[in-house]
């Protein structure tokens, strides 16, 4: 039964970046994880990626862990890396990795097709010179 109240938190999480829902996320995550994730990615995100909305496409957990397979996507609208806005429609895909305990996100990470992400705005990337 854990397992399965592990994964409906996660769902829990993506519903409440998608509706931009503070206090969930608040309500959801230890309050560490929360200061760091939610008060500093968030405005990051929607103030880059405007209209970001993820979703959930495969989800696997076991134990306390639980692997949620997203696809992205939103507009570009900040600077990035770099780019400035390029007003350009984008499509990622990406995983996190969660850790619950207590009922509450304990650790979060993610990993995000960059390289793609980073072509669709238009960046070139270029190798050091030797």
């Amino acid at each position: 039964m854990a397992v399965e109240a592990n994964k409906a938190l996660v769902r829990r999480l993506i519903d409440a970046l998608n509706a931009r829902d503070l206090a969930t996320l608040d309500a959801i995550a230890t309050p560490d994880l929360a200061h760091h994730f939610i008060h500093q990615t968030i405005p990051f995100v929607y103030g880059t990626f405007g209209d970001h909305h993820a979703e959930i496409t495969e989800m696997i957990a076991e134990g306390d862990q639980v692997w949620a397979r997203l696809a992205t996507r939103g507009g570009h609208i900040g600077e990035w890396m770099g780019i400035p806005p390029t007003g350009k429609q984008w499509t990622n895909t990406g995983v996190y990795f969660v850790r619950v305990a207590h009922g509450k996100i304990v650790e979060l990470s993610g990993l995000f097709d960059v390289l793609n992400h980073l072509q669709q705005l238009g960046a070139t990337i270029m190798p050091p010179a030797s």
